[in-house]
């Protein structure tokens, strides 16, 4: 029996289910929205009822047709289970006008806490995605913007576009705090991680600039080792200026914030020493052994061991 069959059925001889045997016995749940209505609407289910109704789909994991209970029949919209709430829900399966529509129905914006030590807010959720709108729902519901937040909009990871950044920046700016501006991510700091997503230079200039004027550090970035197969490690830093082009406009506007202009070249110099193999030439002779301490060279005078420290190259 296809499911017209079924609702016309239950107008003609008024077979009506509990709340449960709808959500679970029906398939209602898999219809659009417009059937899934009508065929609440069949069931003629008083006030009681209807919340059952909704707090099933909502546990079954249908928290958008639970929300639209919600608004067609004046139901609340806190519903909460051990791990999520109804918003809660609906962020997380990033549906978030409806996230929005159920935050003006006065949904609570609180996560149900997890074990996880650093679990996803929605205003974090809302800033990784560029949910702008939601976000200043948010905060206009008391919400405070925290360094996760202001990572995941200004860093741009997620949602792709410096222009978001922009306004994300611009919209937290009344937050900023020190705290936000030196937080990492997967050891990666805003500045950093901005420019490590290679967007169009024009594009995220506007951005690096308001964060250098914030305060950003220029030289934060992520400690990196040269690795040379007989053992040796060679550390450099990544920094931000290793990321952009040497005579790009991002580069002048880090050097002038104060980023090390020797950076580059102390990569290089990582590089080229974990690259040295036996045989090859340096300015101070030709390599005859490698060994973890240094390398032995010979040139006309003999042959003699250089710590690493000392090779010229």
């Amino acid at each position: 029996m296809n499911r017209f069959c079924w609702v016309l059925l239950l107008f003609i001889f008024g077979c009506k289910s509990t709340p449960d045997q709808f959500v679970y016995s029906s398939g209602a749940l898999k219809q659009d929205n417009a059937e899934f209505l009508q065929q609440v609407q069949a069931q003629q289910f008083n006030k009681t009822e209807l919340a059952q109704v909704a707090e099933y789909a909502f546990k079954n994991g249908r928290c958008d047709k639970a929300l639209l209970l919600a608004e067609k029949f004046q139901l609340p919209v806190n519903l909460r289970s051990a791990y999520q709430t109804l918003f809660q829900c609906l962020m997380q399966k990033q549906q978030f006008a409806m996230a929005e529509r159920a935050l003006s129905l006065g949904a609570d914006p609180a996560f149900v806490s997890s074990a996880e030590a650093e679990q996803d807010t929605a205003l974090v959720l809302a800033a990784r995605f560029g949910q702008i709108s939601l976000l200043k729902a948010l905060i206009r519901r008391g919400e405070t913007p925290g360094k996760a937040a202001f990572y995941a909009g200004v860093s741009g990871d997620i949602h792709r576009d410096p222009g978001l950044s922009l306004q994300l920046l611009e919209l937290f700016k009344p937050y900023v705090s020190r705290a936000m501006l030196r937080y990492r991510s997967g050891d990666a700091p805003v500045l950093y991680q901005l420019l490590s997503n290679q967007f169009p230079e024009a594009a995220v200039i506007p951005v690096v600039r308001e964060l250098l004027q914030l305060g950003v550090l220029p030289d934060d970035g992520q400690q990196r080792n040269a690795v040379h197969p007989i053992g040796a490690t060679f550390a450099y830093k990544d920094t931000p200026l290793l990321l952009v082009a040497e005579s790009s406009q991002i580069a002048a506007l880090l050097l002038k914030a104060g980023a090390d202009p020797a950076a580059r070249a102390k990569r290089q110099r990582a590089e080229r020493l974990a690259a040295l193999r036996a045989g090859m030439n340096t300015k101070q002779g030709l390599i005859t052994d490698i060994r973890a301490t240094g390398v032995q060279v010979q040139d006309n005078n003999g042959s003699r061991w250089l710590d690493w420290r000392h090779i010229d190259i």
